[in-house]
């Protein structure tokens, strides 16, 4: 889809300069760099409200998994190479989370130590239901978060070349968008394995620990309580949602779901599209 952009009406264009010049610096983040890292590395506050959750309940729901079709001769040692070249870059795939006297705290293992379980799928191709049901075990192994990476990967082997790559990473380390970043890095490192070249990557800079320190220094004091102030005046006299449910909530919530799948065709999509832009 070609993007057009129009330039700004010139009064448009005096209104938001007068804006950003009156901006105090106050106003505004202070800027983003590598932090020195102290022994207790803080968790960043998405990650403290993950930790909290696991401690109660568990986090199986918070798992990210990924599977992967891989066709043709496989290079294990390609693939090994490029896994922990990736956990070495990203330091948050290898941190742990301590607890000490009620207080956690991130701590980064050592690189070139994640592990490639390798499976045997053979014994599947007469069923795939056996298949689909050891995946599901795979993606369903709770993480330790005080002693695992928060990346875990195996590798189904089918046959000589048809395999399966399977990738479960934490929340605490992902999100949604982070697998087009693994899969983009796993191409390059193993291509370059495969070829003996140099690797194409930029040098990693800021780390997700730089991210966690730079805002627990910012979200302090007089700039946290404004913004808590801030929420507390929006949500006062706000009362829960209650949306008609066929069953009544059950006293414990359950975390077993099921799956919907269905089409949209594009006209009413395209309709739906604009009436949330209107909206």
């Amino acid at each position: 889809m070609k993007k057009t952009i129009l330039p700004l009406h010139p009064d448009k264009r005096e209104i938001y300069a007068g804006q950003l010049a009156t901006q105090s610096k106050g106003s505004l983040l202070p800027a983003m760099e590598v932090q020195p890292k102290p022994q207790y590395i803080p968790l960043s506050i998405s990650q403290q409200h993950l930790w909290f959750i696991h401690r109660f309940e568990g986090s199986v729901q918070f798992h990210l998994p990924t599977v992967l079709k891989l066709r043709g001769r496989l290079n294990k040692d390609a693939l090994i190479y490029s896994l922990r070249n990736i956990v070495n870059r990203h330091e948050v795939l290898r941190t742990v989370i301590l607890e000490k006297d009620g207080e956690a705290s991130q701590h980064i293992l050592p690189k070139d130590e994640l592990l490639l379980s390798v499976i045997d799928g053979s014994v599947y191709k007469e069923g795939p239901e056996g298949l689909q049901k050891k995946i599901r075990e795979l993606i369903n192994d709770p993480f330790d978060l005080s002693k695992d990476h928060l990346i875990r990967v195996a590798l189904i082997t089918l046959n000589d070349e048809k395999h399966l790559l399977l990738i479960t990473m934490h929340h605490l380390a992902s999100d949604g968008g982070s697998i087009s970043i693994i899969i983009k890095e796993l191409v390059e490192l193993y291509s370059s394995y495969q070829e003996g070249r140099p690797v194409q990557l930029a040098p990693m800079g800021i780390q997700y620990s730089d991210y966690a320190i730079w805002q627990r220094k910012y979200l302090e004091g007089e700039v946290l309580e404004r913004k808590i102030g801030y929420w507390k005046q929006k949500l006062q006299g706000v009362a829960p949602l209650q949306l008609p449910i066929d069953y009544a909530r059950p006293a414990v919530q359950s975390r077993k779901g099921a799956t919907e799948n269905f089409r949209i065709n594009k006209a009413l999509s395209s309709a739906l599209l604009l009436l949330s832009q209107q909206q």
